[in-house]
């Protein structure tokens, strides 16, 4: 065993891969990180190849590995996002492109579900029916891609394939077996009936096993591009949204999080889980708590959209650049509020036919005004998110802000001010650091998950601006009525086919 207790974490992440050698005696000693596309082939689709998970994974460890100095670890532990599936052939080899948890080219699928199963998907899932969910993604393979349907021997979510690839081995936790709508959140068990709905053997998808429980060994290839000494043990590991609560200390129930990231959401620590038709319910890696998980599609994916598409040619703006043209307009935007819903909405509307808007354009408004407005919208998403979990008589007692929009000062205040909540920015607070700490504990560097935290700085206290309340009170019903007034022109057959998404073949 080395004389200094070193894990790595890895968090591949919906458009990049962190990694991080965490010790026991010294912190974080080594990140590193590595990006990856996502493809767009058509109107709504959104796709991924896991092989870029993997590859990604490599280099991002490879980079932390050499940072650190580091060349022996104790344990490993990879987490992702949820509703991401490899699907693998028998000789485990990948058929097609991952259909991306953001992909709407299911919503024929979905109505047929919700006409036929919804109450019974509801009832044995926890969850709504919506295209992020693998059922009615799946179900799209099978009714599109029979050659490839049935080709079908695997299904890994996005971590556990990459651990196969690490390690040979074969096993999900419960929050990616959730993610799939294929597991009975009651029975803890894979649901024969949610596999019959796909004609679909229950025996193709992994053994759900506890998050810290080792699952296997590196192995010398893996090890050998990460350059580290092979043998370290490899955890199953779990979601990224449940390893980075964990990394922030969300241990106890009241414990929230606020993450503005490629999407954005508001997440909460339970007893037990909570099922509700307006969120996402989850097991929690902590003791078995529930996590109820309210998200909205487009987080700082919206503002980095702005950007790229409207200021390319004008400007090379940096994000930073971005949010200080943004702070040279007022709280309210003088009216001008952003839906950041461009790839449909979940929390609370669960419509996939809702898309983005500027509304209250005047003559008076500038680039700042525009910016700043993002900013807003997915502030007044948040909320949205707050009062989705608020519904579940579920009590909010603390609120940690994170995720890359969480590194503006400008729009972790707008989100204090819209939410009028005190907020705590942790120092540290990726997945990849919840990762590092699930394996300390799965290998016995720490003996609680409560251990874990307890070595982790301070957070800062930010606090809403009380000169704020009235101007953002009225821009967030502005904000509603406006949102609910779109339901039915985006679902009227006025709105252009070709706009819509999830009806080509």
């Amino acid at each position: 065993m080395p004389s200094e207790r070193c894990f790595l974490g890895i968090d591949v992440g919906s458009s990049e891969c962190k990694a991080i050698i965490y010790s026991l005696e010294r912190g974080v000693r080594g990140t590193g990180s590595a990006s990856y596309p996502t493809n767009h082939p058509s109107a709504g689709w959104s796709e991924q190849h896991p092989e870029s998970w993997y590859e990604t994974a490599v280099r991002a460890a490879a980079q932390a590995v050499e940072e650190s100095g580091q060349k022996e670890v104790e344990g490993i532990s990879i987490v992702g996002p949820a509703h991401n599936l490899a699907l693998l052939d028998e000789h485990m080899r990948v058929i097609r492109p991952c259909i991306h948890w953001s992909d709407l080219r299911s919503a024929s699928q979905c109505r047929e579900l919700q006409t036929e199963h919804a109450d019974r998907i509801f009832e044995i899932t926890g969850q709504v029916i919506h295209p992020s969910w693998s059922l009615p993604q799946l179900m799209w393979v099978r009714d599109n891609e029979q050659q490839n349907w049935h080709r079908i021997r695997f299904l890994l979510p996005t971590k556990d394939y990459v651990r196969f690839r690490f390690s040979g081995t074969l096993q999900t936790d419960s929050f990616d077996a959730i993610g799939t709508q294929l597991y009975d959140l009651r029975s803890r068990t894979w649901s024969e009936e949610m596999c019959s709905l796909l004609e679909l053997d229950p025996r193709l998808l992994p053994p759900v096993r506890r998050a810290s429980e080792p699952a296997g060994m590196l192995k010398p290839e893996a090890a050998e591009r990460i350059g580290i000494a092979p043998g370290a043990s490899v955890c199953v590991g779990t979601s990224d949204t449940s390893a980075e609560a964990f990394a922030i200390g969300c241990l106890a129930p009241g414990h929230g999080v606020v993450k503005i990231g490629t999407s954005a959401c508001v997440n909460v620590v339970t007893d037990r889980p909570r099922p509700s038709r307006k969120t996402l319910t989850y097991f929690h890696v902590v003791d078995d708590f529930g996590l109820t998980v309210t998200a909205t599609n487009s987080g700082s994916s919206s503002f980095r959209w702005f950007r790229e598409e409207f200021l390319a040619a004008v400007a090379d703006l940096s994000f930073d650049d971005l949010a200080i043209l943004a702070s040279r307009a007022p709280a309210g935007c003088e009216g001008l509020v952003f839906h950041p819903y461009l790839n449909g909405e979940r929390t609370p509307y669960w419509n996939s036919n809702l898309r983005g808007s500027f509304v209250g354009i005047n003559s008076r408004h500038t680039l700042a005004h525009f910016a700043r407005s993002i900013m807003e919208g997915i502030a007044f998403s948040l909320r949205d998110c707050i009062t989705a979990v608020q519904e579940l008589d579920v009590k909010v007692e603390s609120l940690r802000i994170i995720g890359g929009g969480s590194r503006s000062p400008l729009w972790r205040q707008i989100v204090a001010d819209v939410l009028q909540r005190d907020l705590l920015l942790p120092q540290h607070q990726d997945a990849s650091l919840g990762a590092a700490l699930l394996a300390a504990v799965g290998v016995g560097g720490y003996r609680s998950y409560a251990a874990a935290c307890e070595t982790q700085p301070e957070m800062e206290a930010l606090h809403p601006d009380p000169s704020s309340r009235e101007v953002y009170s009225d821009a967030y019903s502005f904000y509603r009525s406006v949102a609910t007034g779109l339901f039915e022109p985006y679902q009227a057959d006025s709105y252009p086919r070709q706009a819509r998404g999830g009806d080509r073949k």
